[in-house]
């Protein structure tokens, strides 16, 4: 059973992905609600931003013990669905 340290790391580490994800949700409905070139651009951006923190906090994540890689697995599920997306778009 991981310490009051560990939950408090894993937690805040799911806060942060749930944050990221959130933050590209509303970047995608904006693209979607402009039909203006640079706006949609800048946005490309912002999420490509956010997809870079998402896996900067994916490999912070796996530096918990073994208790906390439930989160990073599920942030590495987020991260590798979504990484193309961007490129989509």
């Amino acid at each position: 059973m991981p310490d009051a340290a560990s939950r408090r790391r894993e937690a805040e580490i799911a806060e942060v992905a749930g944050t990221l994800a959130a933050a590209r949700c509303a970047a995608r409905l904006a693209g979607l609600g402009t039909g203006e070139f640079a706006v949609r651009e800048l946005l490309l951006g912002v999420i490509e931003q956010i997809n870079r923190a998402e896996r900067a906090v994916s490999r912070l994540s796996r530096l918990l013990p073994s208790q906390g890689r439930e989160v990073g697995l599920g942030l590495v599920g987020l991260v590798e669905r979504d990484a193309g997306a961007a490129d989509r778009q």
